[in-house]
């Protein structure tokens, strides 16, 4: 995850590295060749969360591969001067495909990781809002009180959120609290008001 200042909401970049390797063999026509590979891949997706909600944009990726070919043989291998012409003739086939294949390889790549990156991002994110909807929205409404987002921003080491918890007749904070400290991996600050705003809608 790497964070990306912002003034009006959370913006962060989530990010995912790979390496394939591989060990293949292709026929076509006469020949099978046979191909040791190494491919890197990157997947980026940015997530926006601000007080409407979350927004995701599609995933990007890039892909970088390398293949070496290790051998080949062809059905004519056995038969005399007809095996060394069959032999050229795949290599050459070979050799003016290198460049499409590595495309299309880089090309398939980089489509996974941005499908794999898109899917395991939506199927955590709806998991992330239900328990948000079930275990702290509903709760508050169900006292009254209205969770409301009066300040979200982010920085490059942290994400940001003011709330002021208080039904339409009661009171709130009005003011930032002190920053958390610079080793806290999440800090949470409350306000008198918002312990006297819950006891109050207890009745």
């Amino acid at each position: 995850v790497v964070l990306v200042p912002d003034d009006r909401l959370w913006r962060m970049q989530l990010e995912a590295r790979g390496s394939v390797e591989s060990s293949t063999s292709a026929s076509k026509g006469p020949a099978t060749f046979y191909n040791d590979g190494f491919s890197e891949f990157s997947a980026q997706k940015t997530l926006l969360v601000d007080h409407r909600g979350v927004t995701v944009e599609l995933a990007e990726a890039d892909a970088d591969s390398e293949s070496e070919l290790n051998g080949f043989q062809t059905q004519y291998d056995t038969v005399p001067v007809v095996g060394l012409f069959a032999r050229a003739i795949a290599r050459q086939q070979y050799d003016d495909c290198y460049f499409d294949a590595q495309m299309a390889t880089e090309a398939r790549l980089e489509e996974r990781a941005r499908e794999r990156l898109d899917q395991e991002v939506h199927f955590h994110l709806d998991e992330i809002e239900r328990d948000f909807e079930e275990k702290v929205l509903q709760p508050f409404n169900a006292l009254s009180l209205r969770p409301k987002a009066l300040d979200m921003h982010t920085t490059d080491r942290r994400v940001i959120i003011r709330y002021r918890l208080a039904g339409g007749h009661q009171l709130g904070a009005h003011t930032p609290r002190p920053q958390a400290p610079s080793d806290s991996l999440l800090s949470v600050q409350l306000h008198e008001t918002v312990l006297n705003n819950i006891v109050g809608q207890l009745n």
